[in-house]
């Protein structure tokens, strides 16, 4: 799978408050709206609606095509005017216990929109904390992300991780 060079919408990026998270500047205007259905651009206007509030809200964003997730991110902070927090795969596979708490109150001094990329092992509890062996507790990631003040979304490829987030009331727009 390739990744999708967020900078193109983005703009100049800086390091993150955390090795492997980049915090991307705001967008000027996207070029391109994402390919939605009706229903889903309805959603993406909600989430948009949600995060301009600054309401707390998670969702994912299931969809093969890396580029028009990054389209669909991309127009949500241009109407919401927020960065976008990164987090990349990296991160997980060297997250410390301690980091994730530390991340997300870095974070919500940015009000950044907080994006977790390529998150499919991660909702499926296939990655373990770097200074144990044990898995991610999908509980505790979830209790401290409520606790965000903006919005929080998972970029996901697989069913089974767009189940697992909605089993937690969490909606899910899907991408073509």
């Amino acid at each position: 799978m390739s990744r999708v060079n967020y900078t193109k919408h983005f703009g100049d990026k800086t390091q993150g408050p955390l090795q492997h998270t980049l915090l991307l500047s705001l967008v000027e205007k996207p070029l391109l709206d994402p390919p939605l259905s009706e229903q889903d651009r309805e959603q993406s206007l909600l989430v948009t609606s949600m995060a301009k509030k600054n309401t707390p809200m998670v969702c994912g964003f299931l969809g093969n095509s890396e580029f028009n997730k990054g389209l669909l991110l991309a127009n949500i902070a241009y109407q919401t005017k927020n960065k976008v927090l990164l987090v990349t795969q990296e991160l997980f596979n060297n997250l410390f216990t301690s980091d994730l708490a530390k991340l997300i109150a870095q974070t919500q001094q940015q009000n950044a929109i907080i994006y977790f990329d390529l998150a499919d092992d991660l909702i499926n509890d296939n990655i373990d904390y770097a200074d144990t062996d044990e898995p991610i507790n999908l509980d505790l990631l979830f209790s401290v992300i409520e606790k965000y003040q903006g919005l929080v979304i998972f970029s996901l490829t697989q069913i089974e991780s767009a189940e697992r987030l909605k089993a937690r009331h969490i909606s899910v727009l899907t991408t073509h």
